[in-house]
């Protein structure tokens, strides 16, 4: 595919006119588009999306970036959980519009009081991190699941 969705929108180039271009159909083309708009919403570089303009080259690294943030959602949910910290993971659906992942940390201090955070994000990984920086920045309790070193230890 040589014009990305935002390419072919600004210069006004219909999905049909699109296939006749490319020669792929015009279901491959949409699947293609809805796979760059899902690794811009990752996060990932456009410099590294110019470089997968070939359909299955782009899904294969979207494969490959779900796997690493998968990964690491998993491995930060463990961490929390086991540091007595409830996790709870939603996955909200909007007719029309992309997939938002809600995210939502509690636990109870010593004084029994309850505390939590949501966040919200495209991917599972945003939306953690998201309720982990809530968290960390309301009250401070996350904050010891990732100690800080000092230089002269480093």
């Amino acid at each position: 595919m040589r014009v990305n969705k935002f390419e072919r929108e600004k210069y006004g180039i219909s999905v049909d006119l699109m296939s006749r271009m490319c020669g792929l159909s015009t279901a491959r083309i949409k699947e293609v588009e809805d796979g760059y708009l899902d690794l811009i919403g990752r996060g990932i570089p456009e410099s590294r999306l110019k470089a997968t303009a070939d359909g299955d080259r782009m899904f294969a690294v979207v494969d490959e970036i779900k796997a690493e943030q998968d990964k690491t959602v998993e491995a930060l949910i463990g961490r929390l959980i086991s540091s007595g910290v409830d996790v709870s993971l939603k996955t909200l659906h909007h007719p029309g519009r992309t997939t938002t992942y809600q995210v939502e940390l509690s636990c109870n201090d010593y004084a029994g009081k309850g505390l939590s955070s949501i966040g919200r994000g495209s991917s599972q990984l945003s939306a953690l991190t998201s309720s982990i920086d809530v968290m960390r920045g309301v009250v401070g309790m996350v904050s010891p699941l990732f100690p800080v070193t000092s230089k002269e230890a480093a």
